[in-house]
């Protein structure tokens, strides 16, 4: 799409008004009247002799003022000229270049990486602006984008910039990066000339983490092409040959780990190279920095493309705390996801508080925690879990994450704002909040949808509807979401439970629409006649960093429970709960987390005016960083980075461990896993010049570029805008000077 030639094209419509002089001399010609008399011979005889001179004079002025008519407008419309040669007007462009520093752009092929390549070609787009100009240059990648700090004209110094560059270990969303380069372009709408240049290796997760459906980055596009002449995508990436083996998850696979018993974890390893590759060493590593120790290896005879194999490792740890975990493989071409992370905890027990909602009835026929509280500590000396029981009508002391890690409200018969504002704060520090129904919740609906739920913004993950009875033979069972992430992840087989769970009552849970609650398990009524109805049985959503789960029925005997999971053939019971507690307990876990995530921790109410220092465990990486724990209800929380959006340097904006060391603390270093986007990794996702243009509005100003040489091939010989307003301007002042003497001269003949 051409731009175009004027900046202010609405006063460029003004070149009408040049049609005035000629319609003004075309009247003028109408209006004279013949009137013959005596002397006409005499005059017609002179008239004859100057007829010729006079037509000349009256066509040279009428020409005259109709350019001036013409030059006028066009002169404040502001014209532009893109020509090498032009020797008048002042220079004017601004050139964006944009640099994907994802992790991807590492890759070395030839002996130069792809990022190599792209600070090499942005240094050669600055050189080839002559000196003249602006030029903006953005470091992209998937958790912010930056502008180097070196004004637009200093080019020497610009280049230095660029040299100094490195990668990030992010992955790449050019899309949203557009926007920060629309905000450049705005910030100097007065320069004539806009171009983009988008140095890249191409990797379709670059462009497929947004949109342009989005409305917010269409618009942008929108914009961008109103106000750019022209978009450069250059690829600057690999070959089709790539080598690159990938480590893509590094997980517990123990339900529990506690020091003194062994436990498992899972390497899961790829290869993302376009060839086979044999002899795969993986190496498991326990500790950090110069304590850091192997225990254990495996070799990996051969991966095709493609393939990917997973391997367990075992260790057992001594104490309770916090472990820093690494494997590694063989250095390839790729290097940044040769080696993955983890910070693993070992718990003495989980910390479970069961909250009774009806504490003067005792027993298996009354006691709304009864089977519950027994099928945790079904064998107490084994448990993993230490339960401790209240009533409702004293556990606001006991809402707690240094106290417990879950939280189990069975049938309450109020809860009031101030509790639900606890539960909630809990829940965002990294607790587990379980709610469980009954008749006294059912008696108080009303009030527990409107301090709970509070129209899908408060605790609970759904509000609670009708009630459902059924009498025998009828049952409601249960039916698992298969695409549920604590489905798809747990060991048990849930199918028996449609025919062996068998509910009297339940209540029907209504979620919120476009909201974060899902479904676990439906109830299936099915009823004598052999009809069958589902709706939401078990849900959850998340909530800060921890997770709130509402089950729509009750977990006594009044409602049916005592049959559900401890029918003959199958115990089911004991393994729902703990495969619920496991799951949330580990997905709560914030110790692992994406580059460029905050993370939080609690800490007791006595340091929060002890200074907390957070460094990386590389020997290459900045100095420590200390933190002060912030005040939150009755304890210190520290959250790190503090400001994600203004860093210097820090933060977590690299792959590794990171140690926590808490001044005049006793306790033992914690540790943070800071770990990259795997798909980023996957250098064989590269899109094609046609799948990258067909990303854009149809009339987006997209030129694609398969290699550097193509770049310059496309703007060779092109010279930058010129501005013509100035000559314009002096031609109608010489006009309008030329126009007076003319009139002054031929009016006295």
């Amino acid at each position: 799409m051409l731009a175009s030639p004027f900046l202010s094209p609405m006063i460029a419509w003004g070149v009408l008004a040049a049609a005035a002089p000629v319609i003004i001399y075309l009247i003028m010609r109408q209006r004279y009247k013949v009137v013959v008399w005596a002397a006409m011979e005499f005059l017609l005889a002179a008239y004859k002799k100057t007829r010729r001179r006079r037509r000349i004079e009256e066509l040279l002025l009428l020409a005259i003022r109709t350019l001036l008519m013409l030059l006028l407008p066009l002169g404040l419309a502001h014209p532009v000229w893109n020509a090498s040669a032009a020797i008048l007007g002042q220079e004017e462009a601004h050139w964006v270049i944009v640099l994907d520093d994802s992790y991807s752009m590492g890759y070395r092929d030839w002996a130069e990486s792809s990022f190599q390549r792209a600070k090499a070609a942005a240094c050669e787009i600055v050189d080839r602006m002559r000196g003249k100009g602006w030029a903006t240059v953005f470091q992209a990648n998937a958790v912010r984008a930056r502008t180097i700090p070196v004004e637009g004209n200093r080019h020497d110094v610009l280049k230095e910039a660029i040299e100094d560059l490195s990668i990030s270990h992010a992955g790449s969303n050019l899309l949203e990066c557009l926007g920060e380069v629309l905000k450049a372009v705005k910030e100097r709408r007065t320069v004539v000339r806009h171009d983009i240049f988008i140095l890249t290796d191409m990797q379709r997760s670059a462009w497929t983490a947004g949109s342009t459906k989005d409305p917010e980055i269409l618009r942008v596009l929108e914009e961008i092409a109103k106000l750019v002449r022209q978009v450069y995508l250059v690829d600057v990436g690999p070959s089709e040959s790539i080598a690159n083996l990938q480590i893509q998850a590094f997980h517990p696979s123990s339900r529990t780990i506690t020091p003194g018993r062994s436990a498992s974890f899972e390497v899961r390893v790829r290869n993302m190279g376009s060839s086979r590759a044999d002899a795969v060493a993986v190496d498991f590593f326990v500790g950090a920095g110069d304590g850091r120790i192997k225990r254990g290896g495996e070799v990996i005879e051969s991966l095709d493309r493609g393939e990917e194999r997973t391997l367990t490792f075992p260790v057992t740890f001594d104490k309770p705390g916090a472990y820093p975990l690494s494997v590694s493989l063989p250095g390839d071409a790729l290097a940044v996801d040769n080696e993955r992370c983890l910070a693993a905890v070992a718990r003495e027990k989980i910390r479970v508080l069961l909250v009774n909602g009806e504490p003067g009835r005792e027993g298996p026929e009354g006691d709304e925690t009864f089977f519950l509280q027994a099928a945790l500590e079904l064998t107490p000396e084994l448990s993993p879990f230490a339960v401790k029981l209240v009533s409702f009508m004293n556990f606001d002391s006991e809402i707690d994450l240094l106290k417990h890690d879950v939280v189990v409200l069975a049938n309450l018969p109020t809860v009031d704002p101030r509790q639900a504002g606890l539960l909630e704060q809990f829940a965002r520090d990294g607790g587990v909040v379980i709610l469980t129904v009954g008749e006294h919740v059912l008696r108080d609906r009303a009030e527990f949808n409107a301090i709970l739920y509070k129209g899908g913004q408060g605790v609970s993950p759904a509000q609670l509807l009708e009630e459902v009875v059924v009498a025998d033979p009828a049952w409601l069972g249960l039916s698992a979401v298969a695409d549920h992430a604590f489905i798809r992840t747990s060991r048990l087989n849930w199918e028996p439970l449609a025919v062996g769970a068998r509910f009297r009552k339940a209540i029907h849970l209504g979620l919120p629409e476009g909201g974060d609650s899902k479904t676990i398990f439906h109830f299936i009524h099915q009823s004598s006649g052999g009809a069958r109805e589902t709706f939401p049985a078990l849900v959850e959503k998340p909530l800060g960093l921890g997770r709130v789960i509402l089950f729509g029925s009750a977990i006594d005997a009044d409602w049916g429970f005592d049959t559900v999971f401890f029918a003959q053939q199958e115990a089911y019971y004991p393994p729902l709960w703990y495969e619920i507690l496991f799951h949330y307990m580990q997905s709560g876990e914030k110790r692992n987390i994406g580059v460029g995530e905050q993370f939080e921790m609690v800490l007791p109410p006595e340091e929060l005016s002890r200074p907390v220092e957070v460094r990386r465990l590389d020997p290459q990486a900045p100095p420590a960083v200390t933190v002060y724990p912030v005040a939150v209800e009755n304890r210190a929380k520290l959250v790190y980075p503090e400001d994600p959006e203004h860093l210097k340097g820090e933060g977590t904006e690299a792959s590794g461990l990171y140690e926590i060391k808490r001044a005049g603390s006793a306790a033992r270093p914690d540790y943070v896993a800071v770990t990259i986007d795997p798909e980023e990794g996957d250098l064989r996702q590269r899109m094609e010049a046609g799948e990258a243009a067909a990303l854009f509005p149809d009339k987006f100003p997209l030129t694609v570029c398969v290699s550097r040489e193509a770049l310059w091939e496309k703007i060779a010989g092109k010279g930058t805008d010129r501005d013509l307003w100035k000559p314009f301007l002096i031609a109608v002042f010489t006009l309008l000077c030329l126009e007076t003497i003319l009139a002054w001269r031929f009016g006295r003949q």
